[in-house]
């Protein structure tokens, strides 16, 4: 379920960020890249292993190793960031 106080402050800093010009635009696209490849790689055991060699502080998009659904799919429960969702109860919730 959502958060209505998220929410709102998602919508404040979608509208705050429409506003910055270009550069500092580029440099918050950056920095929540950097963030969110961080996340994956403390989060999840299919990230951590893929960019053990990289300086994730420091990398840009291209210097990460590209994935797709297939290795997804295979790698399903070590990509998902909460361990509780598992590959199988996808397929189950799916098809019910």
């Amino acid at each position: 379920m959502l958060d209505p106080a998220k929410v709102t402050e998602a919508m404040r800093r979608v509208l705050e960020n429409e506003r910055l010009a270009p550069a500092a635009l580029q440099a918050l696209q950056t920095q929540r890249l950097r963030e969110l490849i961080q996340y994956a790689a403390d989060n999840a055991s299919f990230y951590s292993k893929r960019y053990a060699n990289i300086d994730l502080q420091n990398a840009e998009l291209n210097d990460l190793p590209p994935v797709n659904k297939q290795v997804i799919q295979e790698n399903f429960d070590r990509v998902v960031t909460d361990s509780r969702i598992k590959h199988a109860d996808v397929k189950r919730f799916c098809a019910e």
